[in-house]
């Protein structure tokens, strides 16, 4: 297999597996990096309690390893593969990974969709203008 073919599947697979480690946390309920930037802080758990937290960074985070790892065993696998790849592989190869992203990205826009954040309460002392 050239070069280019084998370095075509491994990023295919690197970015299947970036999209289902992006959305992994939300539909396991596993542990993630979350930010809370009103304390100024980095939480790893399920879910903060209360406040406003961020959980983009940690998923991105956790697809990015996936990527690299996936991509790094794919690669020297690809490559020592004998034949080229045929143009109904390549093709197959190019329809699951357009998949796998979009289902995720479908899956992650219908959840920020309906997703109602609470807001802070106000402080004591405030007052109304």
């Amino acid at each position: 297999m050239k070069k280019q073919e084998a370095l075509f599947v491994a990023m295919s697979a690197g970015a299947i597996a970036f999209a289902f480690a992006f959305v992994a946390p939300m539909l396991a309920g596993e542990p993630i990096v979350w930010y809370l930037p009103l304390e100024h802080r980095w939480t790893f758990e399920t879910r903060p309690d209360g406040g406003l937290a961020i959980d983009f960074y940690g998923r991105l985070l956790q697809g990015l390893v996936a990527w690299a790892a996936i991509v790094l065993v794919t690669l020297p696998i690809a490559k020592r593969g004998k034949k080229a790849l045929s143009s109904r592989a390549t093709g197959l190869v190019t329809a699951w990974t357009i998949t796998a992203v979009l289902l995720v990205m479908l899956h992650y826009a219908w959840t920020l969709h309906f997703r109602r954040p609470i807001p802070e309460p106000l402080p004591a002392g405030y007052r109304a203008r």
